[in-house]
């Protein structure tokens, strides 16, 4: 078993038969010693995004005052800032 197909057995409920070594990409350096840890069953996790927001018909205000930004978003129904 791969460490992909680990990692697939594991989100799916499986059980594999060694427990996935891994790592986020930006956290390793490339080159030699990336490839000998890659050859040891070292797994690469690269990020990407699994959402996308979106706010139609909101308008966003941004005031900045000294070391401070507020926001404000305008909906059609009233305006509305976090605390």
């Amino acid at each position: 078993m791969e460490v992909g197909e680990r990692i697939k057995a594991i989100l799916s409920g499986g059980q594999p038969n060694k427990v996935p070594w891994t790592i986020y990409s930006m956290l390793l350096t490339k080159g030699n010693f990336e490839r000998k840890m890659r050859d040891m069953g070292l797994g690469i996790v690269g990020g990407c995004a699994l959402y996308k927001t979106s706010m139609p018909n909101v308008r966003v205000e941004t005031t900045t005052e000294g070391d401070y930004v507020y926001t404000t978003y305008h909906t059609p129904v009233g305006k509305a800032s976090p605390s």
